[in-house]
Parts: C-alpha cells; structure tokens; sequence
C-alpha cells in the first residue's frame, strides 16, 4: 500500500466517491447485475483499498446487460444524471462515474456503446473469475489476472 498525504479537497473527492460507488452498488445489488471495478478505480482498490485520490471518476464495467434500461431508471431514481456517450455511459451525482457494458467475444470482452459501436477490447481471460477487493470497508469485484 502507498502511504501519499491527500490534500482536503483530494479527501473530499475520495470520500464523494466511495459515496457514489456504494450506492452505485446498491442500485446494481438490486437488480441482480455484477459489475467490476476498472481502470484507476481498480488499480486503487487492489494497490490502496482505496480511491486515487487524483484520478477524479469511478470506472466501472458490466457483462451482464439484462437489466441496463432498469439500471438506468433507478441510477436516475437514486439522484443520479445518466446520459449516454458514443461508448460509455457518463453518470454524475457527486463526481463522474463512467459505466461501460461489456459483450463477450470469444477470447475478449468489447466495451459496447450507442449504436452498438466498439470502444475497449480486453482479453476475457481477466474476467472469467473476478476476486474480490475492498474500497474502504467495502467489497467490490475486479479483474483477475490469473
């Protein structure tokens, strides 16, 4: 773990954003649809337990696309402005949270946005057993590397 002095306003954000996520993780609990935590959001939770403290969004992912249009309505519902982006959903209530749905392709999983077009490639093997990792007190899912 990294022991880095936070500014107030970087505990701030790191407190706004482990707000966020909770009651992401609520929403999606609720409707019986798994994410994972990606990018500085991950690299946070497996290096720090924690947020970044300067990476300033939540990056989440999702295979499971079932219940996204119900996902939506209650993410709108829990006080949050959802709006739809060429390849990503873009979520605000305290800071940004971008979620973005996955479809399995073979060998990788291809992050799929409006009109169905393709944005991030990665290989699939790091989403075949997801392990658990703590923000805080908190657990999430996350990318396995085995």
């Amino acid at each position: 773990m990294i022991n880095i002095t936070a500014t107030a306003s970087q505990r701030k954000f790191i407190d706004k954003a482990q707000k966020d996520l909770r009651e992401i993780k609520k929403v999606f609990d609720a409707n019986n649809t798994e994410f994972f935590l990606l990018f500085g959001t991950c690299l946070g939770a497996v290096r720090d337990q924690n947020i970044i403290a300067w990476d300033y969004d939540i990056d989440i992912g999702v295979l499971d696309s079932t219940n996204k249009s119900k996902i939506a309505v209650k993410l709108v519902e829990h006080g949050f402005k959802v709006t739809q982006w060429k390849h990503y959903w873009l979520s605000i209530k305290r800071i940004r949270n971008d979620i973005i749905w996955f479809v399995r392709r073979r060998d990788k999983i291809v992050g799929i946005g409006e009109k169905n077009n393709e944005s991030i490639t990665i290989p699939a093997k790091f989403f075949n057993d997801l392990e658990n990792v703590k923000i805080g007190n908190d657990e999430y899912l996350a990318p396995c590397p085995t």
